[in-house]
Order: C-alpha cells, then sequence, then structure tokens
C-alpha cells in the first residue's frame, strides 16, 4: 500500500506512514497486550514500520582545493609582507643618513662669520701673538621713532529731554460740571459746532435736532445756570433758557469718561 499524503509504499498492515506520521486507515487489529501491563493509547510501532523506505543518501565529499582556496593565497600574503620590511629597512637607512648629515659639526671655515646672538658678527683673524683674535662688531642701535600725543578727550554733552508732562487729571465737582455746561452753551450761541460736539458723547447727540447748532445761533438769547445736584452717575446741571420762540428750563447730565468731562445727556424740566 501507499500513503495518500506522500505516496511512500508502505507494508499492507502499517498504521502509520514511517515519512510523514500520516495515520492510516487499514491495517491489522492491535495485538492484545500481555497481563499486568496497563493499555496504551497507542501501541508501539514494529521496527520494520520506521525504517526508511529508500535508503539514506551518503554526504557530498569536500571540493578538492584549487588554486583560489584560502591556503593557496598564504604564500602571496607572505611575499607582501616581505616586500614591505625591506622597504622599511631601505627608507630606514636612508633617514638614519639624513640625520647624521644634518647633526654633523660644521667645519672652521664655516664658523669663520658667524653670528653673534645679540646681531654683531665675529671675524676671525691672527692676532700679534700668533692666534686668531676676535672682533665684535656692536650691534646697531635704532632710535625710536617719535610718536603723536594723542589729543585729549572731551566728553560731549548729551542733550537731556525734558521729562514727559501728565497730563492734569480734572474732577468731577459742581464747579466744574456748571463751568462745562457754560462754556457749551457759549459755543452753540457762537455757532463754534465743532468745538461744542467735542465735549459730548454720541448719546447727548442722539437726543438734539440736526439743525440745534443752527438754531441755537440765531434763537439762543441768553441762558442762566439755576441748579446743580448729583444723580446718574454724574451732576445733573439745570439750566434756564431763553429762546425766541419761548423760556425753558433744561438739564444736561456731566459724567466722566476717559479721564474727561463730557455731556452725556439732556432733557426739558
Amino acid at each position: 500500500m501507499r500513503c495518500p499524503r506522500c505516496a511512500t509504499t508502505l507494508p499492507d498492515d502499517a498504521r502509520f506512514c514511517v515519512a510523514c506520521g500520516t495515520q492510516l486507515a487499514g491495517g491489522r487489529p492491535e495485538a492484545p497486550q500481555p497481563a499486568g501491563q496497563p493499555p496504551g493509547p497507542f501501541s508501539a510501532p514494529s521496527q520494520a514500520q520506521w525504517l526508511p523506505a529508500s535508503p539514506i543518501p551518503p554526504l557530498p565529499s569536500p571540493p578538492p582545493r584549487g588554486p583560489d582556496a584560502p591556503g593557496s593565497k598564504t604564500g602571496l600574503i607572505i611575499g607582501i609582507a616581505a616586500g614591505v620590511l625591506i622597504a622599511l629597512l631601505v627608507f630606514g637607512g636612508i633617514g638614519a643618513f639624513v640625520t647624521y648629515r644634518a647633526m654633523k659639526p660644521e667645519s672652521s671655515s664655516e664658523l669663520s662669520e658667524a653670528t653673534v646672538g645679540d646681531g654683531s658678527t665675529t671675524t676671525a683673524g691672527s692676532s700679534a701673538t700668533g692666534g686668531s683674535s676676535t672682533s665684535v662688531e656692536p650691534p646697531a642701535t635704532t632710535a625710536p621713532l617719535p610718536t603723536d600725543p594723542e589729543p585729549p578727550t572731551t566728553a560731549t554733552p548729551q542733550p537731556t529731554s525734558p521729562p514727559p508732562t501728565s497730563k492734569p487729571q480734572v474732577s468731577l465737582t459742581e464747579a466744574s460740571a456748571i463751568d462745562l455746561v457754560g462754556n457749551y452753551l457759549d459755543d452753540a450761541k457762537l455757532g463754534n459746532s465743532s468745538k461744542a460736539d467735542a465735549v459730548t458723547t454720541s448719546r447727548y447727540r442722539s437726543r438734539k435736532t440736526p439743525d440745534y447748532y443752527q438754531l441755537a445761533a440765531s434763537d439762543l438769547e441768553q441762558f442762566e445756570v439755576v441748579n446743580a445736584q448729583t444723580g446718574q452717575g454724574g451732576y445733573l446741571v439745570f439750566v434756564k433758557e431763553q429762546w425766541s420762540s419761548g423760556t425753558w428750563t433744561n438739564w444736561y447730565l456731566v459724567v466722566k469718561k476717559n479721564g474727561a468731562l463730557v455731556i452725556d445727556d439732556t432733557g426739558t424740566e
């Protein structure tokens, strides 16, 4: 019979494939186990069932060593190392010779015109006693160049800016409120509409008619402050105004906004 999984040839009574271990449907029933041994979940397969169907192929023999094998490069490496060593020896000998020539003392003829460390030269000659005499020339001295004295530096005084003047703070009092309303009505009576509007708020300007300043310049004859009292967050200034059409008592609300006094509201008593 053949294994249904790997097609290995097996005995007819085999229960497991010896190649892949697949359990087979056929095979002989298990042999009864001898008394005194507990039945196991599986029966041990026979030795013949676990033998491979085909013999194991022999291991491949190692390839022969050729010229490219690691052992063949040993001679080349040794040759290169020997060449490098010889080159080092040659260059070392040349360097030693050059060093010897550099350290060799100069002859007496070369020292005849030697320069002394302080800048003077020595000249070798014959003295009266037959020995050599040495004349030392004093070094030339250079006079220092005169330097121009630096002009004295005078500190330039920096202009000082005046300290910033703080804007005077206006206090809201009864007198300042009466004064503001009086100046406003004077400007309106004289036709200074832009100057009069500068001390009013948008709330006040919405209360009066568009032609108020034209009417005030032509019809406002005179006015008189009759009373002032606190109220509505400021001072209420009552003014008796005489127009060409009649006389009325109007009130003006003076408040303080952004550090300045302004007329914020008006009405008729």
